[in-house]
């Protein structure tokens, strides 16, 4: 399975020609006509089939829970963080950051039926509190990769200063190599030692100490090839490794989830002025008069000087498209890792994204034509490119014809019960504490379309959006009708080329200054909204299988009529009724503490910071059972993170908590609300309508 991570729409070749081709007013864009962009997976697609209906979630870690457990990320909690998030023990299936422990992985599912299971490249979702919650604890013989949301492409670095304001950096005694840890990890199954990442540092022993004070540049820290590379190479090594040391007579499962094009945007520079000059080529006005190439390297920098209007893309752009033909490269090497080893012609490759494009400032993707991005509730955010393909697929399935396009709708949770059916397993899983899994088998309506009917008649993409057909009461079921209600972000079409420098000379560097949103601002769920439920309004609707694109709401005045308000009424109640079933677990506090001991005691015997399992480390346990005057329940004005949140109630005359003792405690009155009743008395006291919107979307996703 080959996973890629906030890659748009448009950022591939094979999806940004379908959709030239298929939905009405698109047009050509470079991702489209450059024939040496993407061509490995431009070829496995049309000899494959291409999934036009695929979903996912519009994060990126929900999304790969979903593929781990079968479950849709409603089912789950979608309110994931800081991996160093604990709280204390009080709850032991949900009580930290990750997949609960109990919950029987796709991995698993393939062990069991005999495969040899392997995962290379990014794995969060797992958690890596215990050395329980590592890959090879989950149902995979071996992994190489890391269990943050981004690491460094070179450095393979993790930042540790996110947490918010007031909370310090962590580790905070490593001087100038702080605020980061190393999150790289090399194991097998039959490893106890808690998966230290000393294979990375070996390639940084001999390096740091030419550098101590850190400030060389990233893309240059390793610049001998002997020493380390650049990440995703490494993965691919890895992965043919695999392939090439297997024996082909026993069944392998091997998952490759690539980072690309997540942040870091790093690249190597050879990459990134090639994908450039290809870039000049295909608009010739981001060329001087000399014909010398402009784009500049720089993240972030919109304009440069003589720079025509509108005609240059920006260098985020450049880095994400860079990233991606990397990513393409590698998996030209793995098909022919597999052809080599005599396996191809039983391979089944499943190619898919974690979700939409990352559309803002430094992202650098494109949905094109689609409406949205990642974090927004628009098909931007949701719909992800996706195939089947290999030699199983061509062999039987296409009977060795031509491609074809599947339209049938489906979501990442699906390959679960779709790789248990193919492996001959039972999908169910029966958990304790956890939701059933919901995975639908899609290999009988994507195998055989004309005599099986499509497996889903409904699937819930968040707390807000709900696909469904069958919905005009018998007419016209095949038809399939999106509904969004409340408040959603990232509400824009992009153009073809976005983003580019469509800043007019002399107007501005800065994106604000650019028409429209151009990149649209970076941010979390208050960023460029749409009020889908504003007055009596029952949300946006709209009928997605005539248009993908989200340009007419059927809600709009005189856009629908009696029947479209029905199907509103009727999408509307259902989704309600789903998110009764709706579960955000309390998972704990993200604590100095727990950071700073993992940090130390991992390092113990090199001196770099390391990241790795937390809670058996003697440092938090001391530091958890010291923590009593802190209340250990929902209250996040428990957690370090939170005293700036504490802090600004106490200009609110502490009707939420206070400051006493050194510590945060809860008013009276607050300490009997629910988590999502704490939440909504927070955004009553914020007048910042920002601040309302980012609760008033907390409060949804936590209601219970």
């Amino acid at each position: 399975m080959l996973l890629t991570d906030d890659v748009g729409h448009n950022n591939l070749g094979f999806s940004a020609r379908h959709a030239a081709a298929t939905i009405p007013g698109t047009y050509d864009s470079f991702e489209g006509t450059w024939t040496n962009y993407t061509p490995n997976l431009d070829t496995l697609a049309h000899s494959g089939v291409l999934l036009e209906r695929h979903y996912a979630y519009f994060t990126c870690t929900p999304s790969r829970q979903s593929i781990l457990s079968g479950r849709l990320p409603t089912q789950m909690g979608v309110l994931l963080g800081d991996l160093d998030t604990w709280d204390g023990g009080t709850n032991a299936t949900w009580g930290y950051e990750g997949l609960p422990l109990n919950v029987t992985t796709v991995g698993h599912k393939l062990k069991a039926a005999g495969y040899k299971t392997h995962l290379v490249g990014k794995a969060d979702g797992l958690g890596v509190a215990t050395q329980s919650h590592a890959a090879t604890s989950r149902g995979f013989d071996t992994f190489f990769g890391f269990y943050s949301h981004s690491n460094g492409a070179y450095k393979f670095d993790t930042p540790r200063d996110t947490a918010g304001p007031g909370h310090p950096l962590c580790p905070d005694d490593w001087g100038p190599k702080a605020p980061y840890a190393i999150d790289l990890f090399n194991g097998s199954s039959s490893d106890t030692s808690g998966q230290q990442a000393y294979w990375a540092y070996e390639r940084y022993l001999a390096i740091y100490d030419d550098y101590p004070d850190g400030d060389r540049p990233r893309e240059d820290f390793f610049s001998d090839p002997d020493q380390s590379g650049y990440e995703e190479v490494l993965f691919m090594d890895r992965a043919v490794e695999i392939i090439e040391q297997h024996d082909a007579l026993t069944p392998l499962a091997l998952f490759f989830w690539s980072r690309a094009a997540h942040t870091y945007l790093e690249l190597p520079d050879e990459t990134f002025d090639s994908v450039a000059a290809a870039w000049c080529d295909h608009n010739p006005g981001c060329k001087d008069k000399d014909g010398t190439c402009m784009i500049n390297r720089k993240l972030g920098q919109t304009l440069l000087h003589g720079l025509r209007y509108g005609q240059c893309a920006l260098p985020e752009r450049i880095a994400h498209l860079g990233m991606v033909h990397i990513f393409d490269e590698q998996v030209g090497r793995l098909v022919s890792a597999l052809g080599q080893k005599g396996m191809w012609q039983d391979t089944l490759i499943i190619y898919t994204n974690d979700n939409g494009g990352a559309i803002g400032t430094t992202a650098g993707a494109n949905n094109y034509p689609l409406r949205g991005g990642k974090g927004g509730d628009f098909d931007g955010g949701f719909r992800v490119p996706a195939f089947i393909s290999g030699g199983f697929v061509q062999r039987t399935v296409l009977r060795k014809g031509a491609g074809r396009v599947s339209s049938v709708v489906s979501h990442v949770a699906d390959w679960y019960s779709t790789l248990s059916y193919l492996a001959g397993v039972d999908p169910t899983d029966d958990s304790v504490g956890v939701q059933p899994v919901s995975s639908v088998n899609l290999w009988p309506s994507i195998a055989f379309p004309t005599s099986c009917p499509e497996a889903r008649w409904e699937l819930q993409l968040s707390t807000q959006a709900l696909l469904a057909r069958k919905v005009r009461g018998g007419e016209d079921d095949a038809a399939w009708y999106k509904l969004i209600s409340g408040m959603t972000s990232f509400d824009m079409h992009m153009g073809p080329e976005y983003p580019n420098a469509s800043c007019p000379i002399g107007i501005g560097d800065n994106p604000p200054d650019c028409r429209p949103w151009n990149p649209a601002p970076f941010g979390g769920r208050g960023t460029l909204p749409k009020d889908c439920s504003e007055g009596t309004k029952m949300g946006c609707l709209f009928r997605i299988s005539d248009d993908p694109t989200e340009h007419r709401d059927l809600n709009d005045p005189g856009a629908g009529g009696d029947v479209e308000a029905a199907i509103s009424v009727r999408m509307r109640r259902r989704l309600d009724e789903l998110n009764r079933g709706y579960f955000e677990p309390w998972r704990g506090c993200h604590r100095t503490e727990y950071c700073n001991a993992t940090v130390n005691f991992w390092s113990k015997a090199v001196d770099f910071p390391f990241s790795g399992p937390f809670i058996d480390v003697a440092e938090c346990k001391e530091c958890a059972s010291t923590s009593a005057h802190r209340h250990r329940t929902w209250n996040e004005c428990q957690c370090e993170e939170a005293i700036w949140s504490c802090l600004r109630d106490n200009f609110m005359d502490g009707k939420l908590c206070r400051w006493v003792d050194g510590g945060c405690t809860l008013s009276k009155e607050a300490a009997r609300f629910t988590y999502p009743e704490r939440l909504l008395a927070e955004r009553d006291m914020l007048p910042d309508a920002e601040h309302n919107y980012f609760y008033r979307r907390k409060i949804r996703e936590a209601a219970v």
